[in-house]
């Protein structure tokens, strides 16, 4: 969710915007849920593709950064860029449990 090279700021706030219309409308009449939260593929993202996703009502971002995070009560700014730990299945329960329990 970058801009392309040589892409203007312009075009590329438009593109996301239209991206973000279009799969909503997608959306449409097949699920009864609103389009809330987005996973940045591939860890894509900057701060302005960020700020145009809030700005078209997506409350919670999620990046590839493995880092817990911290939520505070008021602060919508707590919901976007969230950290978040890839899991497979050679990480078992006591694994996860002891990543957690020294991630910072």
């Amino acid at each position: 969710m970058l801009p392309l090279q040589d892409e203007s700021d312009e075009a590329y706030r438009c593109a996301i915007k239209e991206d973000a219309y279009l799969f909503r409308q997608r959306r449409k009449g097949r699920v009864s849920t609103e389009l809330t939260a987005l996973a940045y593929p591939f860890g894509y993202y900057s701060q302005e593709t960020d700020d145009l996703l809030a700005e078209e009502g997506i409350l919670f971002t999620f990046t590839t950064e493995e880092h817990c995070n911290r939520l505070y009560t008021g602060n919508s700014r707590s919901l976007r860029m969230l950290g978040r730990y890839n899991m497979t299945e050679r990480i078992t329960g006591e694994a996860l449990v002891n990543l957690l329990d020294h991630a910072k």
